[in-house]
């Protein structure tokens, strides 16, 4: 975990955005890991209480709210906390991490977890100056090629040195 929180540790608050599957006990254990290491943890729930063990009821819950809700969710839940702090997704959180930390003043680092790589535009046009981008995924997370990898590095207009791949087996 001590590779993953290298932006989280940069300051001291975070946003812990859920997977497609929502906030599910296993997330929560990572905030608290974030917790007991120091930092304010936001981990708002985009799907009001609902849990999924698998991509079926993951996905009938997406279009039931529409993807655009789930962003507006995103952006409501860290609009009332603090302005400076890193934002970390899970798979489809990925998009909701990328959306705030592209968009709201103050960011300091986003970390996208196997998160999907360009889905669709966020509405964003310049990444932030100054912002880092942790990018980690499976050797078997879809939709991960070299070619999806290289376009979001043209998406994110980013240096070579803002932008770290770390490609790992899960």
């Amino acid at each position: 975990m001590a590779g993953l929180l290298k932006i989280a540790r940069l300051v001291h608050a975070v946003a812990v955005f859920h997977s497609a599957l929502g906030l599910r006990p296993g997330l929560l254990q990572w905030v608290d890991c974030l917790r007991a290491a120091g930092h304010s943890v936001s981990s708002p729930d985009l799907y009001d209480g609902d849990v999924f063990d698998d991509a079926a009821g993951a996905i009938a819950k997406i279009q039931e709210l529409g993807f655009d809700e789930i962003l507006v969710r995103s952006r409501r839940a860290v609009a009332d906390i603090a302005h400076e702090m890193a934002y970390i997704g899970f798979s489809n959180g990925g998009a909701c991490a990328e959306l705030v930390a592209a968009t709201r003043p103050g960011a300091r680092g986003v970390v996208l977890i196997g998160a999907p790589l360009p889905i669709r535009d966020l509405g964003w046009t310049a990444w932030p100056p100054g912002v880092p981008v942790q990018v980690h995924f499976g050797e078997e997370d879809l939709g991960v090629t070299s070619k999806s990898y290289n376009n979001l590095l043209r998406a994110f207009a980013i240096p070579g040195q803002y932008l770290k791949n770390t490609s790992t087996r899960l």
